[in-house]
This record gives C-alpha cells, sequence and structure tokens, in this order.
C-alpha cells in the first residue's frame, strides 16, 4: 500500500485546463501520492473575467501588468510551501525564478513540450533553473554545448490512466483516417493532396479563422479531449500524426497519445521516434507525400496488420512512455525524493 508523502508538496506552473501538459502531470503526481498544486499566472480576481489567452497578449505589451501576475504568481508558489516546483509555461520571467528561490531555495526545473521555435521571449534560457528537460535533441544539443545548461532529453508521454481504448468502440470502426490537431498550414496542405486523392479525412481540434471551405466540410468542429479524444484515437483505421516542422528530431504529444489509446498511427519520419518505437511494428513512418498516399491506401484496405501494429505500439507505450516514467526520470536525475 502506498504511504502519503505529506512532506512533499510539488508545485506545477502551467495551464489549469483539462488534458494539457499541467495537467497530466498534476495528475499523476496525485495518483503517485504527492501532494500537487498547479499554478496559472493570473494576477487575482481578473482570471474570472479575462481569458488566460488575453492575460497574456496583455502581459506582453504591458510590462506593468506583466510584474503584476507575475510577482502574485511568486507569492502564491512561495506561501504553498513546495519541496519542488516543475514550470511548464515558456513565459515566466527569470524574477519569478529568483524570487522563489530567495524565499525558499527549493528546486526549480523547467520541462517543456515545445521546440525552439516555440520559446517566445526565451526566458528559460536565462531563468536559473536546477534542471532544463525538453524533447528535442536539436534542442537539447544548443542548450548544452552552446549555453552550457543542465539539459536532459525528455521526450513527452502518455498518461495510461485516462487515455486508454475506450470499451464502447471497435477499433477502426468510426472513420478512415483522422486528424487531432490545429489546422496549421502544414497539415492542411497534407489533407488537401489527401482529398485530392479522394481519401476521407475526419479532422478535430482548433479551427483557425483562415481555414477554408474544402477543410471546413470536413472538420468536426470539436476541441476534442480526453475519452472523445480515446474515441477517436482508437475508432479511426488510420491516424495521421504530422508534427510540426518545428520539432525538428523530435515526436509530438499525439505521438504517445495515440499509442496510449491503442489506435494506429502514421506519422512523419523522425529519427528521435526511432527511439521510441520501431517502424512497421508498432508504428508506421512517411517521408514525401507520395508515400503517405500509398500506405494510407493500403493500411486501409489492410485493417488486421493495422490492428496488429496498434497493439504493439499500445505495449510499448505502457511499458516504458508513461508520465509516472518520466516524473520518476527527473526524481532521479534532481535527487528529488531519494
Amino acid at each position: 500500500m502506498k504511504v502519503k508523502r505529506t512532506m512533499k508538496k510539488i508545485a506545477v506552473v502551467g495551464e489549469e485546463a483539462e488534458d494539457t501538459l499541467a495537467w497530466h502531470i498534476h495528475y499523476t503526481l496525485e495518483k503517485m501520492s504527492y501532494q500537487a498544486k498547479i499554478f496559472e499566472p493570473s494576477g487575482g480576481l481578473e482570471k474570472y473575467f479575462i481569458s488566460a489567452q488575453n492575460r497574456f497578449y496583455l502581459s506582453r505589451i504591458s510590462q506593468k501588468y506583466e510584474e503584476h501576475i507575475f510577482k502574485n504568481l511568486s507569492r502564491q508558489i512561495i506561501d504553498y510551501e513546495p519541496t519542488l516546483v516543475i514550470v511548464i509555461l515558456r513565459n515566466i520571467p527569470p524574477y519569478v525564478i529568483d524570487s522563489i528561490k530567495k524565499a525558499s531555495n527549493v528546486k526549480i526545473v523547467f520541462w517543456t513540450g515545445d521546440g525552439m521555435v516555440n520559446l517566445q521571449r526565451q526566458y528559460a534560457l536565462i531563468s536559473k533553473y536546477d534542471a532544463w528537460f525538453v524533447k528535442d535533441r536539436y534542442m537539447y544539443d544548443f542548450m548544452r554545448s552552446k549555453l552550457r545548461l543542465n539539459v536532459h532529453l525528455l521526450p513527452e508521454c502518455c498518461n495510461p490512466y485516462v487515455q486508454k481504448p475506450p470499451s464502447k468502440t471497435a477499433f477502426g470502426s468510426k472513420y478512415d483516417v483522422s486528424v487531432v490537431g490545429t489546422l496549421y498550414p502544414y497539415r492542411a496542405n497534407i489533407l488537401d493532396q489527401l482529398i485530392a486523392d479522394d481519401i476521407t479525412v475526419d479532422i478535430f481540434g482548433a479551427m483557425p479563422n483562415w481555414i477554408g471551405a474544402k477543410w471546413k466540410q470536413r472538420h468536426a468542429h470539436q476541441y476534442i479531449v480526453l475519452d472523445k479524444k480515446n474515441e477517436v484515437f482508437y475508432g479511426s483505421k488510420i491516424n495521421l500524426n504530422t508534427i510540426f516542422y518545428g520539432d525538428i528530431d523530435a515526436g509530438n504529444c499525439r505521438l504517445f497519445e495515440v499509442a496510449g489509446a491503442g489506435g494506429f498511427q502514421i506519422c512523419d519520419r523522425k529519427e528521435a521516434i526511432k527511439n521510441y518505437f520501431v517502424e512497421d511494428e508498432e508504428i508506421v513512418f512517411f517521408d514525401t507525400a507520395d508515400e503517405l498516399i500509398k500506405k494510407i491506401k493500403y493500411y486501409l484496405e489492410h485493417q488486421d496488420e493495422a490492428e496488429a501494429i496498434a497493439k504493439r505500439g499500445h505495449e510499448r507505450a505502457l511499458k516504458e512512455h508513461r508520465y509516472e516514467d518520466r516524473i520518476n526520470k527527473i526524481f532521479e536525475i534532481i535527487g528529488f525524493d531519494r
């Protein structure tokens, strides 16, 4: 029986919304019997009137507002008296880290699921974290060799407590090819080529304002999380996972979520992913649009092979790629709770 570690309080600085990286870390920490709490910059009562996105934009254009929300964040974390702080957000100013360390001498680490191009003001590169955890080999090499930071590779992962094959959905029974995620231009271009080749595509996720009619017709107009996402992943004959080009040598969260839900996926070939899943046994890659179309048509006609690959990928995810595995790796590296 697990014993409640009442003295080990962990602060997670990130978005409180369901299915975010911070949410999954918090969820897993509590499953591991730690006390944990998510802290999101707000400044006070305005969090009830101003969306998180708008608060972010305000902080970008007003230094006074940035100081207001982040000094309030520092006070909240210090008052919580954590034994460890895990920072997920990329836009935390260095003085926030300094003030927390000065008040409590607690260990603070930075853990990101983003690549170099998404570091915004790059505050994370000049803040005095005890360690940095990144998923991209290029980013890791840059931060280690050029900046001499205590940086470590930490790929993304799945949460088997909530990301799992749905009991009421049969494998591949709902959609031919599905895409889950924001429809940015690279992804839209690929889908345009599939649609032109008479491949049926269903799209889920954030829908930008510029989206055209041909994509709107295939868009579910839903931002899906948790159970609904599992249903789509497992109920699709093929999950197309186009990885943002800013992730130079890394996988994305979808890579592990699809595997966690037991879905079959075809994704961009990345050298890093070969370290996580075995090609053509647990996952399928593509290099060109022509190759992608050819493989989609093949696996639509050979669902028995797709299901076998998906099953092996699922087993690999549960064995090696859980949030608990990543959290324990961080603890081992920084010498926390050992």
